[in-house]
């Protein structure tokens, strides 16, 4: 566990001193973001569950995005602790009507997949494989005060991980 902390961290450096030190012109590609975060859910007084996400963007030359994500599990049920590496998600962005100067923020098409790493019987997507095309677009409202952003996206279960485990739901809509 300590040696996980201790790559992330320099990890974490290399990538915080690679995006400081490139070029940030849009001919080349280029690491544009990484975050670490921590999530805490309390689903009764018996199951509780925290996630650590790693992500981490790259821009290519086209300005389509590449993100990884690393999701890490801990569960407590019943007094007892597992923990696993849960999943890795991996998404490609491809922007296919760029956002103007105006309100209009942009059409752009996803697809993700989701792959359970650790203990499938942990995994966040009820031990499937997925994949997860999305389409999302947006406008600002009223000026900048208003954002509205619409998230169309369709879970497609391709293998199962885990005997009798429940398919997610196949269509999902997202209005924000």
């Amino acid at each position: 566990m300590s040696h996980r902390i201790s790559l992330g961290i320099l990890f974490l450096l290399f990538s915080v001193f690679t995006v400081f030190g490139q070029d940030t012109s849009p001919s080349k590609t280029r690491l544009t973001s990484i975050s670490l975060h921590k999530e805490y859910y309390n689903f009764n007084s018996m199951h509780q569950a925290t996630y650590f996400l790693l992500k981490g963007g790259i821009t290519f030359k086209d300005n389509s995005h590449l993100i990884v994500e690393l999701i890490e599990t801990q569960y407590t049920e019943e007094g007892r602790k597992i923990y696993s590496p849960g999943d890795m998600n991996i998404s490609y962005t491809r922007s296919i009507i760029p956002s103007n100067s105006k309100d209009f923020l942009g059409l752009n098409a996803t697809m993700k997949m989701h792959l359970p790493t650790g203990n499938s019987d942990l995994s966040g997507l009820f031990g499937h494989y997925t994949l997860e095309p999305m389409i999302q677009y947006g406008w600002k409202l009223m000026g900048n005060h208003l954002t509205f952003s619409n998230q169309w996206r369709a879970y497609i279960p391709t293998i199962q991980a885990v005997e009798n485990t429940v398919a997610p739901a196949l269509f999902v809509l997202n209005l924000q």
